[in-house]
């Protein structure tokens, strides 16, 4: 049986479509994702809070306790036991270490997060510290409403006026100080304490209204306040660096007493703070949720487009939808009209007269009517100068117009892009309106749907994507058929004469139909599933078995692709150095490029990691010492090698090499991955032991690995 098609299967067809709280990735269509915040209390009596690098959530309470809680609220460990000789007010974890200071005393202590004792402790010979956030430099703290820098040089007076809290982020130190004019926050270089820049001019405000901040955090650039809002209201605020002003992260229950940020592996903010009467702790975590629809308040989104059969009065047969992730609480709904005419919901060239419209373009007349020609009426709110611009761009009709780029739109006329954007969503919500009451929706079975009385040139499809808070459909395919056929023309005609028993023959014929029709369309393209670069994703594991190619299925889809392609060169070379190396390339150019200097151009491939390798052979000619000595260490047999690679993104990317490596390698040859690490580059105007300074390592029995934190010598006997 003979179709022909019409298909959507790629992200430059979908984009053709009208999207409505929907986008297009992975080469389809979904519901668009938003990042919203979850609060939830995690403990009470806190004096303060931290953040560690691993989102871990490190709090102090009134009782001298410290307590290490994850991001679910659950307790992990302990850092500070009850009876502890250590009685810390303030804790900080900015650097990976925790770090609390002592109020009877002003000492500053590294904690031990597993052991649970005191390394490095700082007697500051100050007063009580209220606040502290640790750099890689060292430690800042507010001792006595002054701000003090803990070094190796020992505690140095910072310039702040009236510091309230102090911060880090790695980077910079950010305090937050109060002026004659009013509170500001200001950026310190970690190394030495001078101002590098006014983050804000005083006083702080939000939507403008003024604002009283209690306490500052800061991660990745990024700066959260704790504020007391007008009206006795209390937020979390976060600080936009291109508008130059603050928006609301969340709001909390009380005063903020203290806030700590930190970056978990999603790469969203996790925020602590203290709030309220109670030192209540509250954990503030972004999070990917998907997005609600502006009018429904649910978690749907509706795709429109239409399809030319190119041949008036045409009946279109059925539309197949290839639905790559759903679940149970999913759904993919189908709505469609089929018309000989190429718009829908023209828009009309006169104005409304029931509402006494003019064609003037102000405030009294602006109601305009946009209609289909045999449907109702569809109201939608725009100024005369809007329509007749749209009109100017050759938007004709709301279908048009909810399928054209807005950014176009707005480049070719005078029309501003809020305008454009605001008249689209006005047709959007007038369509979805229409297309729920009056369309034709069809039951999609496995993916699979007919069309009943849809005889017409173009067919309007809307896709109806209904999903949860955690869940989206994801559609990778839409495909049309047309001319309608049915397999009951083969039948006696007999079977065709009563209307109601063949609209059900024909819909059970229909079954097997597609069927047949499926596998003729596979048996067509099969071809596709043995060209790396067109063959399906999940094809890709079948034709990955006929050359024994099954290694690196867990490799990114286009990694795998281009090693499908290059399988036979590659094998040729296998168990050598340069097959080795054009191994791991492969690998390492679908990845990440990590942000590293280069610093050896010979050593680092197109990817930006750095690759070489170390043979027992490249040492002769070195003279002993003890260089030599280390690096023979690296080789076990003189049937070794180690491969230098590096830095890695992420641990599965490294994980990804040493399988390479071991995969590759001839058995006789013992080989080992070494990961290379960031560079430590100082620059022009850094001189080591005068402005830049190395720290010092402290050894712990049990805890300290040779070779790594120590260094052995020759001993007095």
């Amino acid at each position: 049986m003979t179709f022909s098609t019409i298909t959507t299967t790629s992200t430059r067809d979908w984009r053709k479509w009208g999207l409505y709280n929907a986008v297009v990735s992975d080469g389809g269509v979904s519901i668009a994702r938003t990042t919203n915040v979850s609060t939830r209390t995690i403990a009470t009596g806190v004096r303060d809070v931290a953040v560690d690098p691993n989102c871990g959530i490190a709090v102090v309470t009134e009782t001298g306790r410290g307590i290490v809680y994850d991001e679910e609220g659950t307790a992990q460990r302990t850092f500070i036991p009850t009876g502890s000789d250590v009685a810390p007010d303030a804790v900080d974890a900015t650097s990976g270490a925790l770090t609390v200071a002592e109020p009877a005393t002003g000492s500053v202590h590294r904690i031990h997060p597993e052991a649970r004792r005191t390394i490095d402790p700082i007697e500051t010979g100050l007063g009580s510290v209220s606040r502290i956030a640790t750099t890689r430099d060292g430690s800042v703290a507010i001792v006595d409403d002054q701000l003090w820098r803990f070094g190796v040089s020992g505690p140095t007076p910072v310039s702040a006026t009236e510091p309230i809290d102090v911060a880090s982020d790695g980077e910079r130190v950010i305090v937050l100080e109060h002026l004659r004019d009013g509170p500001q926050i200001r950026a310190l270089s970690p190394a030495d304490g001078r101002p590098l820049d006014s983050i804000t001019e005083p006083p702080i405000r939000f939507e403008d209204q003024r604002v009283e901040p209690t306490a500052v955090a800061a991660v990745d650039g990024r700066i959260f306040l704790g504020a007391t809002l007008p009206d006795e209201r209390y937020g979390l605020l976060e600080y936009n660096d291109e508008s130059g002003s603050f928006g609301m992260f969340t709001t909390v229950d009380g005063p903020v007493r203290a806030v700590a940020a930190g970056t978990n592996r999603q790469g969203h903010a996790t925020i602590a703070a203290v709030t309220g009467p109670d030192d209540e702790c509250v954990l503030a975590i972004e999070r990917d949720e998907v997005s609600r629809h502006p009018r429904t308040n649910d978690h749907r989104a509706t795709a429109l487009y239409r399809y030319d059969s190119g041949a008036d009065g045409l009946e279109w047969h059925r539309v197949a939808v290839d639905i790559a992730r759903s679940s149970v609480d999913t759904t993919v709904r189908i709505r469609y009209q089929v018309a000989d005419t190429p718009t829908l919901f023209p828009i009309t060239t006169e104005t409304n007269e029931d509402n006494g419209s003019s064609g003037e373009d102000d405030a009294s007349n602006q109601e305009f009517v946009w209609v289909e020609e045999t449907s109702d009426e569809v109201a939608a709110t725009l100024s005369p100068s809007v329509r007749v611009g749209l009109v100017d761009a050759g938007i004709e009709s709301l279908s048009e117009l909810v399928m054209a780029d807005t950014c176009s739109i707005a480049d070719e006329t005078s029309l501003l892009h809020s305008q454009v954007s605001a008249a689209r969503d006005a047709a959007i919500d007038a369509i979805e309106t229409e297309i729920e009451t009056n369309w034709k929706e069809t039951r999609l079975d496995d993916a699979d749907a007919l069309l009943e009385d849809a005889t017409g040139r173009y067919l309007f499809v809307a896709l109806e994507l209904v999903g949860t808070p955690d869940a989206s459909p994801h559609v990778e395919s839409l495909t049309a058929f047309c001319p309608r056929t049915s397999y009951l023309r083969h039948l006696p005609e007999l079977y065709q004469q009563d209307e109601t028993s063949a609209v059900f023959l024909e819909r059970f014929l229909s079954v097997f139909e597609t069927s047949f029709t499926d596998i003729d369309r596979e048996l067509e393209t099969f071809t596709q599933y043995l060209d790396p670069a067109g063959t399906p994703t999940e094809a890709l594991d079948w034709l990955e078995s006929w050359i024994a190619a099954d290694e690196y299925r867990d490799w990114p889809a286009p990694a795998r692709r281009e090693y499908l392609d290059r399988a036979p060169e590659l094998y040729r070379r296998r168990g050598t150095r340069r097959g080795l190396r054009e191994m791991i390339e492969l690998y390492l150019s679908h990845t990440a490029t990590p942000e590293s200097p280069d610093v050896d151009a010979n050593a680092t491939i197109e990817s930006g990691h750095r690759l070489f390798f170390l043979e027992p052979g490249d040492l002769d000619g070195l003279s002993d010492g003890s260089s030599l000595e280390s690096y023979r260490s690296l080789l076990s047999t003189s049937h070794s090698f180690v491969v230098f690679c590096g830095p890695f993104d992420e641990q599965h990317h490294e994980q990804a090499v040493e399988r390479i490596v071991e995969t590759e390698t001839p058995a006789h040859v013992d080989a080992s991955l070494l990961s290379l690490e960031d560079d430590l580059v100082l620059g022009p105007t850094s001189f080591l032991g005068r402005n830049t300074t190395l720290g010092t390592e402290s050894f712990a029995l049990g805890e300290t690995q040779l070779g790594g934190e120590t260094y052995l010598t020759a001993g007095d006997d």
